[in-house]
């Protein structure tokens, strides 16, 4: 594949992935901007999120799928649950299943943030942004943002991969890009069958 093909083939499957959002809000209690005039709503959503998260460890590969359904049964989740919600978009999309992307669920060391990355090669503990490869592409579920790193400007534009991001993104851009990531799914698992819970909420 060209990288033009590369990267418009990653750029729909993130588009795709974050459209979720759009049709089923997510709310995350620990947005600054989500519940600024309801405490009491943040701390309901707070505690719905640490409920899921004792049925589960979005973190787990066992688990990614039932991360997904608690958060979109609840409507709730943070960077954990909307990175799992993305990596299950982004593992069975069609767009990245010819071989030439791998799509890994990472977590930022150091940083309390977790998000999904697009690269040309497997991952390893504890790298820098810089060494994802030219064309890797990150995909944050929690700022609802996708972007190429690493991809110069000349070609973000003839990619069609150039984005605009708010102040929020543009502070979770920084953050992210000054600290280390390491693999959080280490197994592929693009399909699995949901498992029930017994939550009521």
């Amino acid at each position: 594949m060209t990288d033009q093909a590369i990267i418009l083939a990653r750029r729909k499957a993130a588009v795709k992935a974050l459209r979720f959002f759009k049709y089923k809000a997510v709310q995350s209690a620990n947005n600054p901007f989500a519940f600024m005039f309801d405490p009491t709503g943040k701390k309901y959503a707070s505690d719905v999120i640490a409920l899921c998260r004792s049925n589960h460890q979005p973190h787990n590969a066992n688990d990614i799928a039932q991360a997904l359904e608690d958060s979109a049964r609840t409507g709730f989740g943070n960077c954990n649950e909307k990175a799992a919600i993305c990596y299950s978009s982004l593992k069975s999309d069609p767009y990245l299943t010819d071989g030439n992307h791998h799509v890994t669920m990472v977590g930022a060391v150091g940083y309390d943030h977790a998000y999904c990355v697009v690269s040309d090669s497997p991952l390893t503990p504890n790298m820098t942004m810089w060494r994802l490869g030219r064309l890797a592409m990150i995909v944050d579920g929690w700022t609802e943002d996708w972007y190429f790193p690493n991809l110069d400007f000349i070609s973000r534009t003839y990619g069609s991969a150039i984005t605009f991001p708010n102040p929020r993104q543009t502070y979770i851009r920084v953050k992210a890009r000054d600290h280390q990531l390491t693999p959080a799914i280490t197994i592929d698992t693009p399909n699995r069958k949901l498992r029930k819970t017994n939550n009521r909420f």
